[in-house]
């Protein structure tokens, strides 16, 4: 994965063939870090080193295992990719348009956003952010954020 070269590093080589959609549909292969394993993940020192080395269960691709830190990771390739944190980017790109402020919500020990949960919306938010999905990523100039749409 391009976005992880220490997977280099990792003897099972199937590592490196995880893809952003993978991720996207929870279909990485890795063990989960949800249930049983959520506590040790979010009290390790690094959260991505650590889901990075979860054993795999499955190749990539081959079966849905649910986990928090899939998005986790998507966050983090969010965060690599543009050079901005996830909430930052998200304020800009989802909050902005609709004229909605995101609250801050939960970051690992390296400071980047949870991916998994917690991000905090009112439901005037959610509707404003729906909107927003119905309407291609276009705002409708002159809404009210959360007014209803045509």
């Amino acid at each position: 994965m391009r976005w992880f070269p220490e997977l280099r590093k990792d003897p099972d080589k199937r590592k490196q063939t995880i893809t952003i959609k993978n991720l996207l549909t929870m279909q990485s292969g890795l063990e989960s870090t949800s249930s049983g394993n959520y506590g040790q993940w979010v009290r390790s020192r690094n959260w991505v080193q650590h889901a990075l080395t979860r054993p795999l269960v499955s190749d990539p691709g081959t079966s849905m295992e649910y986990s928090t830190w899939t998005s986790h990771l998507l966050s983090a390739i969010l965060t690599k990719a543009s050079g901005r944190s996830t909430h930052q980017f998200a304020t800009e790109v989802l909050a902005q348009p609709p004229g909605i402020t995101l609250a801050q919500w939960t970051r690992d020990p390296q400071g980047i956003y949870l991916g998994g949960n917690e991000m905090l919306m009112t439901p005037r938010q959610m509707i404003a952010f729906g909107q927003l999905y119905l309407n291609r990523g276009r705002a409708r100039r002159g809404a009210r954020p959360g007014a209803p749409g045509r």
